[in-house]
């Protein structure tokens, strides 16, 4: 939990930073910055809090070997809007489709054992197609219900 509260304020501050400074002068100090908790986690026993450090690092500094205009059209594109758009439930559900992969294809055929590759791109596979059913199928209607019902006057609210 400690490390995606540090991922969180570290992903606040960067953003504070890109809006506010040249972006281009000050993210490879940031990334760097942001790096050493997670360098220091992994040393000492942290789990693999050095990888998320590297990934984070290595996309602040990309952000900076690009213009902002350019990055904004990239991150605008149909294919990871849409991955934006489900993150949640890929953050909520992937657990559930990995573990049922990893412990029932198995059982089911002896290829996913030889062949972890292709367990895991069936896993991601099935991780896009699950949180894409949730999130038209529970995630939408419920956003679209608590508008409506937090866009309601509290003298037509009835109490509990």
């Amino acid at each position: 939990m400690l490390r995606g509260v540090t991922e969180f304020a570290m992903g606040c501050v960067s953003y504070s930073i890109a809006t506010r400074y040249d972006y281009k002068s000050v993210a490879p100090i940031g990334a760097l910055t942001f790096a050493c908790p997670f360098m220091v986690a992994q040393f000492i026993g942290g789990e693999a809090a050095g990888i998320t450090a590297l990934c984070f690092a290595t996309a602040m500094l990309l952000i900076t070997a690009i213009e902002r205009d350019m990055f904004r059209r990239i991150c605008s594109t149909g294919p990871l809007v849409f991955i934006g758009n489900i993150s949640y439930s890929v953050y909520l559900l992937q657990w559930f489709v990995w573990i049922g992969w990893k412990h029932g294809a198995p059982i089911l055929t002896p290829y996913f054992s030889e062949h972890p590759y292709a367990l895991s791109a069936c896993a991601a596979a099935s991780i896009i197609i699950v949180s894409t059913a949730s999130f038209y199928v529970f995630e939408r209607p419920t956003r679209a219900l608590l508008r409506r019902a937090l866009a309601t006057p509290a003298k037509y609210v009835q109490p509990i």
